[in-house]
């Protein structure tokens, strides 16, 4: 399956992608939705399918479809935990067959147990295993099982850690994909999940999408689903004193300083563009959501920030060939902005 697919990458051009891939990645999402000890072999094979397509051709409209997107879905399906009732409903199933263990291991499992409290379950296990007539194992063999599953773990968690997620362009090279709706949604689902599972993880890669908000510019409408990703990351007043700290209210009023430029450099132009002003107005509310809280306020007029955004007002006001429905909006947000900001206190005016 894995050499079909990837023949037909490698041979796109003369051939119909989407007819070609259709069965072999429809069976490949069937055999990798079932529970088995080779799953990590299939999600192996998943990966490779999924990096080899972005580098033939993440552009491409019917590798993007027929190949990148089922990758994506195989790869948030693994990455997301199962529900509680579905572990009931597995474990009911098979209660013929198997002793009834105790409810703590259960209830763990539904609040997201660590891989060090499963293994330090196994003695209990292995005791009730010993108690319903099961024959047991020297003492020696469960020692053994125990240290090297932590040293297989160990070992997995050093190659597989975020960085090759975090330094790999083909994260941002999806999330801002303008040849394909779907995918953007998809790779912004697998973020989430991953950021859900660890408020360190979470962290990191909310470090990882600030690093992508200046290729936005260039996105246009592409990257709603980055910004509707990183206003809901964003939601905990956490990370937004995390960013602030890292400079992201000066990143931002630059950016909307560089956007603002951009669209004023085609005032002089007799092309009019109805979604002109699109990234513009989500800076300038990702720039409002961070005001909201009184010490990034703070830090914002100590930072002599407000001239930026000032400028930005008295140029935006400025236009007429380009002052579409979102520039107008745009002129609206800046102003309340600035009002709310003069009206804090007489030092602010």
């Amino acid at each position: 399956m894995q050499k079909k697919v990837l023949y037909f990458l490698e041979h796109h051009r003369s051939m119909d992608i989407a007819v070609a891939t259709r069965e072999e990645m429809l069976l490949l999402s069937e055999v990798c939705s079932s529970t088995n000890e080779f799953w990590e072999s299939r999600l192996r094979i998943v990966f490779q399918l999924l990096f080899t397509s972005i580098k033939v051709g993440s552009n491409h409209p019917a590798i993007s479809e027929h190949v990148v997107l089922p990758c994506l879905r195989i790869i948030s399906q693994a990455c997301t935990p199962l529900k509680p009732d579905i572990v009931d409903k597995e474990a009911g199933g098979k209660s013929s067959q198997t002793v009834p263990l105790k409810d703590d291991n259960s209830q763990s499992v539904g609040k997201g147990a660590s891989y060090l409290d499963f293994v330090r379950r196994q003695y209990k296990v292995s005791q009730v295993f010993k108690g319903a007539g099961y024959r047991s194992r020297p003492q020696r063999y469960d020692f053994l099982a125990l240290k090297y599953r932590l040293r297989w773990k160990r070992r997995a968690c050093a190659r597989n850690n975020l960085l090759s997620f975090e330094l790999g362009s083909w994260v941002s090279g999806l999330i801002l994909s303008a040849c394909s709706q779907s995918i953007r949604s998809e790779i912004c689902i697998l973020v989430n999940l991953l950021c859900s599972q660890s408020s360190v993880r979470q962290f990191r890669l909310l470090n990882l999408l600030m690093t992508w908000l200046p290729s936005t510019l260039s996105a246009a409408e592409n990257a709603e689903e980055y910004f509707e990703l990183l206003f809901k990351m964003i939601e905990t007043e956490d990370a937004r004193l995390f960013f602030t700290v890292r400079g992201c209210s000066s990143t931002i009023c630059k950016l909307i300083t560089q956007e603002v430029n951009n669209i004023e450099s085609l005032e002089r132009s007799l092309h009019i563009d109805i979604s002109q002003g699109f990234i513009l107005h989500k800076l300038i509310e990702l720039l409002g959501k961070f005001l909201e809280i009184p010490n990034i306020r703070a830090r914002f007029m100590r930072d002599n920030l407000l001239s930026e955004v000032l400028e930005a007002l008295i140029v935006i006001r400025g236009l007429v060939v380009q002052k579409t429905k979102l520039i107008s909006d745009c002129n609206m947000l800046l102003k309340d902005l600035l009002e709310s900001l003069l009206q804090e206190s007489n030092d602010n005016k």
